[in-house]
């Protein structure tokens, strides 16, 4: 709970479950309640189609929230015991949330085994496990892209003035941007 705000699943479920007190409350023929606890009279689902039920789905939600299913009309029954079973529920469901959440926060954040052997960057002697990974983390020495870089190679015998603009490179035959470009890179 950062910031002092709950998870969005928290805010759901607490809908939910709030709704289902509702229906459950409800005149047993009134529509929303017969949905609630009907079935299919004919026929089935189809294959390949829903995967659970609206019932499953609540189920699920009240083992999330430590609340037994089997008394699920008797606590909704009274909405004041309800509302109390639904706090102590969310409150459950938000500890062990963050847990899960700080379990999984551990798990990114461990540090792994680090490759023997790999490509190992020429500035900081750190090894990578593959090429691609060395180009991505010589990136991280590059200065800021706000100015231009420049350097100058020799390509066919000739040479040519290698500059970018934020981590673009271009070549550029041109005498008076060649000299441009390596007069701002020598201030």
């Amino acid at each position: 709970m950062r910031a002092n705000t709950h998870s969005m699943e928290h805010l759901v479920i607490q809908r939910q479950l709030r709704w289902i007190g509702h229906a459950i409350r409800m005149q047993s023929n009134r529509l929303p309640r017969r949905i609630l606890y009907s079935e299919l009279q004919h026929g089935q689902r189809a294959p390949g189609g829903q995967k659970k039920r609206f019932s499953d789905h609540v189920k699920a939600i009240l083992k999330k929230c430590l609340i037994p299913p089997d008394h699920l009309e008797t606590l909704a029954s009274d909405r004041e015991a309800w509302k109390d079973v639904c706090q102590e529920g969310l409150t459950a469901f938000g500890i062990s949330y963050d847990q899960e959440a700080e379990t999984r926060r551990a798990r990114r954040h461990t540090i792994t085994s680090t490759p023997a052997s790999g490509p190992r960057c020429h500035i900081c002697g750190r090894i990578c496990a593959s090429e691609f990974g060395l180009r991505s983390h010589l990136r991280s020495h590059r200065p800021s892209a706000s100015y231009a870089t420049a350097s100058s190679s020799f390509i066919d015998g000739q040479q040519q003035a290698v500059y970018g603009v934020g981590g673009r490179s271009s070549l550029s035959t041109d005498n008076v941007v060649r000299s441009h470009v390596l007069s701002e890179f020598q201030r």
